[in-house]
Protein backbone atom coordinates (compact mmCIF):
# COMPACT_ATOMS: atom_id res chain seq x y z
CA UNK A 1 0.00 0.00 0.00
CA UNK A 2 1.41 3.25 -1.05
CA UNK A 3 1.77 6.03 1.66
CA UNK A 4 -0.76 8.81 1.14
CA UNK A 5 0.86 12.55 -0.57
CA UNK A 6 0.71 15.53 1.80
CA UNK A 7 -1.07 16.83 -1.04
CA UNK A 8 -3.24 14.26 -1.42
CA UNK A 9 -4.34 14.51 2.46
CA UNK A 10 -4.91 18.67 2.35
CA UNK A 11 -6.90 18.09 -0.98
CA UNK A 12 -8.80 16.07 1.33
CA UNK A 13 -9.20 18.24 3.90
CA UNK A 14 -9.90 21.09 1.63
CA UNK A 15 -12.55 19.39 0.01
CA UNK A 16 -14.57 18.15 3.33
CA UNK A 17 -14.20 21.85 4.94
CA UNK A 18 -15.62 23.16 1.69
CA UNK A 19 -18.66 20.48 1.94
CA UNK A 20 -19.24 21.52 5.20
CA UNK A 21 -19.41 25.29 3.93
CA UNK A 22 -21.50 24.53 1.39
CA UNK A 23 -24.35 22.56 3.39
CA UNK A 24 -24.80 25.40 5.78
CA UNK A 25 -28.73 25.12 6.49
CA UNK A 26 -29.31 28.95 5.63
CA UNK A 27 -30.38 30.20 1.98
CA UNK A 28 -30.85 33.57 1.13
CA UNK A 29 -33.68 33.97 -1.23
CA UNK A 30 -33.08 36.09 -4.61
CA UNK A 31 -33.73 39.60 -3.47
CA UNK A 32 -33.19 39.79 0.02
CA UNK A 33 -30.83 42.81 0.25
CA UNK A 34 -32.50 44.49 -2.42
CA UNK A 35 -33.00 48.36 -1.62
CA UNK A 36 -36.82 47.66 -1.00
CA UNK A 37 -36.07 44.61 1.35
CA UNK A 38 -33.23 45.72 3.31
CA UNK A 39 -33.96 49.72 3.62
CA UNK A 40 -32.37 49.82 7.57
CA UNK A 41 -28.86 48.41 7.80
CA UNK A 42 -27.74 46.32 4.41
CA UNK A 43 -25.83 43.23 5.06
CA UNK A 44 -23.43 40.74 3.40
CA UNK A 45 -24.71 37.36 3.44
CA UNK A 46 -21.78 36.51 5.72
CA UNK A 47 -22.65 39.40 8.52
CA UNK A 48 -26.01 38.17 8.05
CA UNK A 49 -25.19 34.66 8.86
CA UNK A 50 -23.39 35.82 12.14
CA UNK A 51 -26.03 38.20 13.56
CA UNK A 52 -28.96 35.48 13.12
CA UNK A 53 -26.22 32.55 14.90
CA UNK A 54 -26.12 35.14 17.87
CA UNK A 55 -29.29 36.19 17.82
CA UNK A 56 -30.69 33.10 19.35
CA UNK A 57 -29.83 29.35 20.38
CA UNK A 58 -33.04 28.24 18.17
CA UNK A 59 -31.68 30.47 14.66
CA UNK A 60 -28.19 29.05 15.37
CA UNK A 61 -29.38 25.57 15.62
CA UNK A 62 -31.25 26.44 12.09
CA UNK A 63 -28.43 27.45 10.47
CA UNK A 64 -25.74 24.75 12.10
CA UNK A 65 -27.97 21.95 12.30
CA UNK A 66 -28.40 19.89 8.46
CA UNK A 67 -31.73 19.03 9.35
CA UNK A 68 -33.24 22.29 9.77
CA UNK A 69 -33.19 25.11 6.83
CA UNK A 70 -33.40 28.57 7.26
CA UNK A 71 -34.05 31.06 4.66
CA UNK A 72 -34.15 34.90 4.85
CA UNK A 73 -36.31 36.97 2.03
CA UNK A 74 -35.68 40.35 3.62
CA UNK A 75 -33.09 42.09 4.93
CA UNK A 76 -33.08 44.29 7.98
CA UNK A 77 -36.17 46.61 7.14
CA UNK A 78 -39.01 48.53 7.84
CA UNK A 79 -37.64 51.28 9.81
CA UNK A 80 -40.42 51.83 11.89
CA UNK A 81 -39.81 47.98 13.33
CA UNK A 82 -36.49 46.87 11.95
CA UNK A 83 -36.26 43.27 11.56
CA UNK A 84 -35.34 40.59 9.03
CA UNK A 85 -38.09 38.57 7.18
CA UNK A 86 -37.04 34.57 7.73
CA UNK A 87 -38.89 31.17 7.35
CA UNK A 88 -38.12 27.59 8.76
CA UNK A 89 -40.01 25.94 5.35
CA UNK A 90 -37.96 23.43 4.12
CA UNK A 91 -36.69 21.62 7.58
CA UNK A 92 -36.47 17.80 7.88
CA UNK A 93 -39.07 16.12 10.06
CA UNK A 94 -35.94 15.32 12.45
CA UNK A 95 -35.53 19.15 12.99
CA UNK A 96 -37.01 19.40 16.07
CA UNK A 97 -36.73 23.90 16.44
CA UNK A 98 -39.63 26.32 17.27
CA UNK A 99 -38.86 27.84 13.45
CA UNK A 100 -38.76 24.42 12.10
CA UNK A 101 -42.07 24.77 9.34
CA UNK A 102 -42.91 28.44 10.50
CA UNK A 103 -43.68 30.68 7.36
CA UNK A 104 -43.17 34.19 8.84
CA UNK A 105 -40.44 34.41 11.46
CA UNK A 106 -39.74 38.53 12.35
CA UNK A 107 -36.30 39.17 14.09
CA UNK A 108 -35.56 41.98 15.07
CA UNK A 109 -32.03 44.19 13.49
CA UNK A 110 -29.66 47.08 15.27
Amino acid sequence: MKPISAMCMLAGLLATLTMGAANAAITFKKGWNDPANSDVKTYTQAEATTYLRNKSDALKEMIDKSACQLNVSKGCHQKSDSHFTLDGIGSKASCKNIYAGSKSIHTPCP
